[in-house]
């Protein structure tokens, strides 16, 4: 009864469901240890290896599997990758091929956003070939997908020239030429994965490809072309590429997809990206969770702002970010706050400051009947001083007048839009805004974050002063006529002292009122 039962040899009757073979994949394993198998290959791999079995439906049929090399058996769907088997025939003979190379990308500040690529092979047979792509959109990406898939399509020992408008691509190409596949592995370029691959065709397949710079937009007859199918291919149907194909050791997956980018920066992104979401979903940002507005304000930049210089050593500097703060979070000691915190000292009553008739908030500050004239003294200080400020920050020389115009024509004036320049002093920038600076060449990262941050200063300093600090004496003198001193606002509120005494009355009332009816 004792003895110890030998699980391998018993194997055939621990089956507890039949699997049909054609539905699984193949997992090596090099040693045996505890009775346990050790396998080759990370756990994570196996698991992007089967999920590639959903693509099997689509692949290609048993009579063509023989015509079918073994990279392009990879891509899917059909259409595609019968067209790109056609070029790779075409060019079986060939020893010299010139390919020119496009991405591009559409709709980048809405959630339709789409991308394509294509390549035109020139000579010595003149080929095109156009698709849209999916999953970490960018141009980078783009353009390095154009130049991977007409790699794929070149014979063994060819002489291939690629023109490219990318000089991102370029550089990178340049600097990893010579390096090993265990040095690009060790990299920590975005795209790494694609770059292996792109590497790894090169040399199995002997090539000698040399990526030239083409000036986008030129007058190249072939280079407006695949422009235009690069664009074109956007509106198409999205290429697939098997996991199968992108796997290499140590790949990185993140819910069953390899990562392409640098995986530091990947967890970042998914970081940033979350503590956006968060900060949509709070009750006071609802709104925020209006479509037409997330599309008007650039959160990347809105993001970073609020993450630099958080340890400022100057006293101006914190009390400054701390009203900012307040702000963002609808926190500022307005009456309508007031009343909310303080009710036994502050009744309905309490309107605002300057018109004695509606509620004081911070929005309705912008809209008050008697602040009309210091608003519009607000805006004109406000567009004066980015006028003075883009000019002194910009490394060309720029036409005051054209300036303001173009400033002036910022959808951010009109009090009440959808977006307007009163959201700056929460830290939320709009594409207009980064758009013109940009357009008068302050590009620098550094350079127009510290820009954006004296532009967000300066509105700050402009509503601090000529209309909060006014309204602080208007208040004081408020309260000091209502007898409300400060060791009394400093004091707690007995608000709930008073609620919790009325309903142990109310209960109590109802017991005596209960066993005088019993009577």
């Amino acid at each position: 009864m004792s003895q110890i039962r030998n699980r391998r040899n018993n194997a055939k009757i621990r089956c507890v469901t039949n699997i049909r073979a054609e539905n699984c994949i193949k997992i090596n394993a090099n040693s045996i240890q505890n009775d346990r198998y050790i396998a080759d290959i990370a756990i994570y791999e196996a698991l992007a290896q089967a999920e590639c079995k959903y693509y099997g439906k689509m692949s290609v049929d048993a009579c063509n599997i023989e015509r079918v090399n073994s990279l392009l058996r990879y891509i899917h769907l059909s259409e595609y990758r019968n067209v790109l088997l056609e070029i790779a025939n075409s060019l079986k003979q060939e020893s010299d091929i010139e390919i020119y190379t496009d991405g591009s990308m559409k709709n980048m500040t809405t959630s339709e956003i789409t991308m394509g690529c294509a390549f035109i092979i020139s000579a010595p047979i003149e080929w095109i070939f156009n698709c849209s792509i999916e999953d970490n959109l960018s141009f980078n990406k783009a353009e390095l997908m154009a130049v991977l898939l007409s790699i794929m399509v070149c014979p063994k020992a060819a002489n291939v020239i690629i023109y490219s408008d990318s000089q991102w691509v370029i550089n990178i190409f340049e600097n990893l030429y010579y390096s090993t596949i265990n040095e690009i592995e060790r990299s920590k370029i975005n795209y790494k994965i694609l770059w292996l691959c792109l590497f790894k065709i090169i040399g199995i397949n002997n090539l000698k490809v040399k990526i030239i710079k083409v000036k986008a937009h030129s007058d190249c007859d072939y280079n407006k072309k695949v422009d235009i199918l690069a664009k074109a291919g956007a509106k198409k149907n999205t290429i697939l590429i098997e996991d199968k194909f992108l796997l290499h050791n140590g790949t990185i997956c993140w819910r069953g997809m390899p990562i392409e980018r640098n995986p530091i920066l990947m967890i970042k992104g998914i970081k940033d990206a979350q503590v956006i979401e968060e900060f949509l979903t709070l009750q006071r940002n609802q709104i925020y969770r209006q479509s037409d507005l997330l599309r008007l304000i650039d959160w990347k930049i809105s993001l970073k702002l609020n993450n630099i210089n958080q340890h400022n050593t100057l006293f101006e500097d914190h009390y400054l970010r701390s009203f900012r703060i307040k702000i963002c979070c609808g926190e500022l000691p307005t009456c309508a706050n007031l009343k909310k915190r303080k009710p036994d000292l502050y009744d309905k009553g309490w309107k605002c400051n300057f018109c004695k008739v509606e509620e004081e908030t911070f929005e309705h500050f912008w809209v008050c009947v008697k602040m009309k004239d210091v608003v519009k003294e607000i805006i004109k200080r406000f567009k004066s001083f980015l006028v003075k400020f883009i000019q002194e920050s910009s490394r060309e020389e720029i036409d005051t007048q054209e300036l303001f115009d173009k400033i002036t024509e910022l959808n951010m004036w009109e009090i009440g839009d959808l977006y307007d320049f009163t959201l700056l002093m929460k830290n939320q920038v709009s594409y207009q805004l980064i758009d013109l600076l940009k357009h008068y060449k302050i590009i620098d990262e550094k350079l127009l974050y510290k820009v954006l941050i004296q532009i967000i200063r300066r509105i700050l300093l402009e509503f601090k002063v000529l209309i909060w600090e006014p309204r602080n004496k208007i208040q004081l003198r408020e309260e000091k006529r209502c007898g409300i001193s400060g060791k009394d606002k400093r004091a707690k509120s007995n608000s709930k002292k008073q609620i919790d005494k009325e309903v142990n009355v109310n209960v109590t009332d109802c017991v005596a009122l209960e066993n005088s009816w019993n009577k």
